[in-house]
C-alpha cells in the first residue's frame, strides 16, 4: 500500500487521513490482519486441513533400497519349493518375467526343459571360463533361481560361474541325480561387488556360524535358511563338494530308482 495516499483513501470513508493511517498500523501490529504465506486471518489460517505427509517411497525405490541392504537370514521369506508350479504354467510365468529363454523340444529326464542364454532375476550365469553359456535346465529350476535372485543382489551377488546344470546321471544311491531332472546347478565361483570368488579357496571349512563368516559362507547360510531350495550342499557336506555349491529343489513328482548299474551314467553328484 502507499502510505502517502492514506488521505484519499479515508477521506472517501469520512475519515480524517492521518487518524485512518493510525488506526491501519494500528491494527496491522495487534495481528487483527495478517500476511502470512497464505494471505488468511488467523481463525481461517486454523481450519486449514494440515500439510500431507511424505510420498511413499514406489514399488522400484522400495526395491532399489532393498537390493543394497544386507538382509538377516532370521527375518527372509521363507519358501516352499513347491508352490513353483511345472510345465505350461511355469513357462508362462518365465514369460511373464521377460527372461531371456527357449523351450527345448526334449531333454531326458526333464520335465520342462528350458535353455536360458540371459540373466535371471539381474544374475548373470556363466561358465567356469568366464564367457556366455546357456543355462539347460528345468523350468522350475530356473523360477526358484529368479526367486533367489533379489537375497543374492542384496549380498553384491552380480554373476554365478557353474560347471552344469542338467547332466543326466546318479547318485551313489542309484537314485537319479536332481542333474538328470534339470533341477540343480553346481556353482564353483561367484561374482560379489567386483571380486571374483572361488569356492574352494575362499569358502571357511567347519565355522560354527556360518551366517557372520566370509562372503561365501553367508551366502550359503542365507540360502540354507531361505528356505527354497530343497538341497544347498557346500564344501562342508563331503569331500565330493569340496569346489563348488550344489543348489537344487525337488521334482514335483516321486523320483523313481534306477539300477546303480544303469550304462552311460556317472556315479556322482
Amino acid at each position: 500500500m502507499d502510505l502517502m495516499r492514506g488521505s484519499e483513501i479515508d477521506t472517501r470513508h469520512g475519515l480524517p487521513g492521518r487518524t485512518a493511517l493510525v488506526l491501519l498500523v494500528g491494527a496491522l501490529v495487534a495481528g487483527c490482519v495478517t500476511t502470512g504465506s497464505q494471505g488468511l486471518k488467523p481463525e481461517e489460517a486454523r481450519e486449514l486441513p494440515p500439510p500431507l505427509p511424505a510420498a511413499e517411497p514406489t514399488p522400484s525405490q522400495t526395491a532399489t533400497a532393498k537390493e543394497s541392504e544386507p538382509l538377516a537370514p532370521a527375518k527372509l521369506e521363507k519358501h516352499d519349493p513347491r508352490t513353483i508350479p511345472g510345465g505350461l504354467a511355469c513357462l508362462i510365468r518365465l514369460r511373464a518375467l521377460e527372461l531371456e529363454f527357449a523351450s527345448l523340444p526334449a531333454l531326458k529326464g526333464v520335465d520342462t526343459p528350458v535353455k536360458v542364454t540371459g540373466p535371471i532375476g539381474g544374475i548373470a550365469y556363466r561358465g567356469l571360463g568366464g564367457g556366455a553359456k546357456a543355462l539347460h535346465a528345468d523350468c522350475r529350476l530356473v523360477l526358484a533361481l529368479h526367486r533367489a535372485a533379489p537375497y543374492l543382489r542384496s549380498l553384491g551377488v552380480k554373476a554365478m560361474h557353474f560347471s552344469n546344470a542338467y547332466s543326466y546321471r546318479l547318485m551313489p544311491s542309484g537314485r537319479l541325480s536332481q542333474h538328470a531332472m534339470g533341477l540343480a546347478i553346481d556353482v564353483h565361483k561367484v561374482t560379489i561387488g567386483e571380486e571374483l570368488l572361488d569356492v574352494q579357496e575362499d569358502f571357511e571349512l567347519a565355522l560354527e556360524d556360518g551366517c557372520a563368516g566370509a562372503p561365501l559362507n553367508r551366502m550359503a547360510c542365507l540360502l540354507k535358511s531361505w528356505g527354497l531350495f530343497d538341497w544347498v550342499l557346500t564344501p562342508d557336506f563331503d569331500a565330493a563338494h569340496r569346489n563348488h555349491f550344489h543348489l537344487d529343489i525337488y521334482d514335483l513328482h516321486r523320483r523313481k530308482h534306477v539300477p546303480r548299474d544303469a550304462p552311460g551314467l556317472a556315479i556322482d553328484d
